[in-house]
């Protein structure tokens, strides 16, 4: 895999879209880099903590940017703001509203599907953005597959609502709960597009968690 990989579901609106999944050949830290890499006029915003939770950061049109900001969900319909979220193992899933011209990065490991952080973004690009579900398209970036997602005791770690997607032998389908949290808030199925990377089983491009692994590969996001 090249060090970078753009999502087909963007294809089309290239003219005013920029997105990349970085592999851990690109370092997130070097921001000069992402910038030649992906040919953007300004450094990535990334957040000084991840939470693992569903604290958003947006902001409209000529708004001053705050610096060391911490949460896990951006949104914004500003132009030549490249929203940075860093993983290995949780996804990102950058969400993108070609008619309101919108766009979302999320950071959403287990505990932020289990806190519906997907849920709370659209809600937010509606109420605020005008965005409607079924116009919104949807790159979720890889992650930690069902392959390797084996918890200790999910019936328990799981909120129930999450329960139908625990596999055999205490693996979950992080994956399927992903996709499936989209279509329940409105993301119409060819919309979306997945494709099913496991972060551990990828070792050569992906950083994980779970292998050890102390740092990050990541996902940009910019409106031109």
């Amino acid at each position: 895999m090249k060090s970078i990989f753009e999502f087909e579901i963007f294809s089309d609106s290239r003219g005013i879209l920029r997105h990349a999944v970085l592999t851990r050949h690109t370092d997130p830290n070097d921001s000069k880099s992402i910038q030649e890499i992906l040919k953007i006029p300004e450094q990535p915003i990334f957040f000084k903590n991840q939470l693992h939770g569903t604290k958003i950061v947006s902001f409209k049109k000529n708004s001053i940017i705050k610096t060391q900001l911490e949460g896990d969900i951006f949104i914004t319909n500003q132009s030549n703001i490249p929203l940075g979220i860093r993983i290995a193992d949780c996804a990102s899933i950058l969400l993108f509203d070609p008619v309101q011209k919108v766009i979302a990065n999320i950071h959403a490991g287990w505990r932020g599907l289990a806190k519906r952080a997907v849920k709370y973004t659209i809600q937010r690009m509606a109420n605020v953005f005008n965005s409607k579900p079924k116009n919104i398209l949807a790159g979720i970036s890889p992650m930690l597959g069902v392959c390797c997602s084996v918890f200790s005791d999910p019936k328990n770690e799981l909120p129930e609502f999450l329960h139908n997607y625990i596999a055999e032998e205490n693996h979950v389908n992080l994956w399927a709960i992903a996709e499936g949290q989209l279509r329940e808030c409105g993301i119409l199925q060819n919309h979306i597009e997945n494709p099913r990377i496991c972060t551990l089983c990828n070792p050569e491009n992906f950083y994980s968690h779970r292998r050890g692994d102390k740092n990050r590969f990541c996902t940009i996001i910019m409106l031109r």
